[in-house]
């Protein structure tokens, strides 16, 4: 469900900074000002995103090697213990891998908040600034 919603953040961020990169020569003033804030906070968002879909290469599973160990082919317990510590090692490690996942999502969803907050009010503004200032557009 991370890579889903890493994946679904990181499409509404590159459609604003796409929308950005198109829209940002008609803007002017404030509304400048505001979209570059709102790239800058996206472009975070980006980059949160795509380390959070890029840590799935670090899953760890057990080996071959790691099932059979010499000192403990000795005892039957030794062996049980054995394979219950490396799969409570792989397991530890891979609840690591999702927290860092979902910490990357989280801060990913964040800025791609405030910069859609930022975005909308660079558009809006302008068009306050001219309906309340001239009473039209």
């Amino acid at each position: 469900r991370l890579d889903s919603k890493s994946a679904i953040v990181l499409g509404w961020a590159t459609g604003i900074l796409a929308f950005l990169f198109v829209e940002t020569n008609k803007l002017s003033g404030v509304g400048l000002y505001f979209a570059l804030a709102s790239g800058m906070f996206t472009l975070l968002a980006v980059v949160c995103c795509f380390l959070a879909l890029r840590t799935r290469s670090d899953w760890k599973a057990p080996s071959d090697k790691s099932w059979i160990r010499e000192t403990a082919l000795g005892s039957e317990d030794e062996i049980k213990r054995y394979h219950i510590r490396v799969m409570h090692d792989i397991r530890q490690s891979n609840l690591q891998i999702t927290e860092d996942k979902s910490v990357r999502l989280r801060l990913g969803e964040i800025f791609l908040t405030v910069g859609a907050a930022l975005l909308f009010s660079g558009i809006a503004f302008p068009i306050t600034v001219c309906v309340w200032g001239t009473g039209h557009l």
